[in-house]
């Protein structure tokens, strides 16, 4: 939810005259307005005012373009449940009710598709939004279409499909697969995809043999989930794909995927082509990997209904170290994705392995010096003379990193020191920000502490931190 102002501000100025003018003038007047998740920017109510619902208001409520010339632009969010931040849906939601409600005529609309989720349901008991259920009895029909335009368009393409003269599936097989749905496209369209296979799939069943086998797995979308994912599970390496694309933060390549995992493409590749019934797998390598839908990932790590195919949270500490090592370990990874997913995300792996993994025990790990010491060496496996972070971020993604850092500094290093790593990213003002903390392990806490920091410490703790500072300064030249 951190870019859905910024992103809406853009389409809106593209799409509806007179917005882009007062956009660009609210922007210039505070560049907070454009600041995803860091300390001190706005809140996303505020963003949403400034940047969306004021310009409209004032591009369609006034001039030339008032509520009577024109029928209404509408504002299409798709998705909604598959946002992570519960607390900013909540508040996008309120927020968007409060303004439509004190302007009811403006020719503005609101479009989302979601699932009812418990925090999205207790948000939309008011008059001002018109529910439509597509789990309603009616919506059959609809389904019985998509299936039949599915399997039509399927029929021109597969010479075995063209062999059963257009009358396969029968009406019989058809309503007992549209039956199984119970309403839900989701169902459809992950069963319809296991059934007709897909370019590349290992699987030799046509699909008239695999209807049947649809027909049978037992009722509801886990269900589907076990009997799709069961194809590959014998395969070198699924565990660990399938799992990495349960816990990652954002997709990655096959490519990428191959570079963080320490796996060849090919057997990336291999796990893959039969599940893609549920994971778009691209035609390029450099493409990223992507599930169908967020209830794969809700299955996968909920370990009551996936069973065999768990990914526990173990996994996030598995990640968190592979993301260091490929920057800072003896080997450090050529794949300028695979080292910018690993800059940006490695410390949000941390604090899920310090919230979840009870076998992360956080007082014994400690970041080797090497890769400390990495950030002041030539660095091996980038053109540049230096591993300059920034090289592979843009600004965005910078101050999503430091607000990561910030995020799990914060929260969970009460007995941690403040990390080298992580303070030799920002600048003096930027580090005031972070928690004032005890340092433990030597050169790791001590990297730009306020000024008047020791003035709070006992007088043992400040010899101690006065002593590292010293070795500090002759190891990095650091004042």
């Amino acid at each position: 939810m951190d870019r859905l102002a910024a992103t809406l501000a853009h389409q809106i100025s593209q799409n509806i005259p007179g917005t882009k003018p007062l956009i660009e003038s609210t922007i210039s007047e505070d560049r907070s307005l454009l600041g995803h998740g860091k300390p001190g920017a706005r809140s996303l109510a505020s963003k949403l005012d400034d940047l969306v619902f004021k310009p409209c208001l004032k591009a369609l409520c006034t001039g030339d373009l008032s509520a009577h010339d024109r029928s209404p632009y509408v504002i299409v969010i798709d998705g909604l449940d598959e946002c992570n931040k519960k607390e900013d849906v909540e508040s996008f939601i309120d927020y968007a009710i409060t303004f439509f409600t004190r302007h009811p005529t403006i020719p503005l609309r609101l479009f989302i598709t979601s699932r009812i989720e418990e925090h999205i349901r207790t948000r939309l008991d008011s008059k001002e939004i018109h529910l439509l259920d597509l789990n309603s009895k009616f919506r059959r029909e609809d389904l019985a279409l998509y299936m039949k335009a599915t399997f039509s368009r399927a029929a021109q393409r597969d010479r075995a499909l063209r062999t059963q003269g257009g009358t396969w599936p029968e009406a019989k097989e058809l309503n007992k697969l549209i039956d199984y749905c119970n309403g839900s496209f989701i169902i459809g369209s992950t069963l319809i995809k296991f059934v007709l296979g897909a370019p590349g799939d290992n699987d030799p069943r046509t699909p008239m043999e695999r209807l049947p086998l649809a027909l049978e797995i037992s009722h509801g979308l886990d269900g589907v989930y076990l009997q799709i994912l069961s194809r590959s599970r014998n395969l070198p390496h699924f565990h660990l794909i399938i799992s990495t694309l349960a816990a990652i933060q954002q997709p990655l390549s096959i490519s990428g995927l191959s570079a963080l995992l320490y796996v060849s493409t090919y057997e990336v590749v291999r796990v893959l082509v039969n599940l893609q019934a549920i994971i778009r797998v691209p035609n390029r390598d450099d493409d990223p990997v992507t599930l169908f839908h967020t209830s794969l990932c809700d299955f996968l790590v909920d370990k009551s209904r996936s069973g065999d195919f768990y990914v526990p949270p173990s996994h996030h500490t598995f990640l968190m170290d592979r993301c260091l090592n490929l920057l800072f370990g003896p080997h450090p990874s050529n794949s300028e994705e695979c080292c910018r997913y690993a800059i940006i995300w490695w410390p949000a792996h941390w604090a899920s392995a310090l919230t979840m993994d009870p076998s992360f025990d956080y007082e014994e790990f400690e970041m080797p010096e090497r890769w400390l010491d990495a950030l002041h060496q030539p660095a091996r496996g980038v053109s540049q003379p230096e591993l300059d972070i920034k090289i592979f971020l843009n600004e965005s993604e910078f101050h999503t990193l430091k607000w990561e850092l910030h995020r799990a500094m914060s929260s969970f290093c009460e007995k941690l020191a403040r990390w080298y790593a992580a303070m030799a990213l920002l600048t003096e003002e930027e580090r005031e920000h972070f928690p004032r903390i005890p340092t433990k392990h030597g050169l790791q806490g001590i990297y730009g502490l306020p000024v008047g920091w020791h003035e709070s410490r006992t007088s043992g703790e400040a010899q101690h931190d006065n002593k590292v500072s010293k070795l500090f300064a002759t190891h990095h030249g650091a004042a």
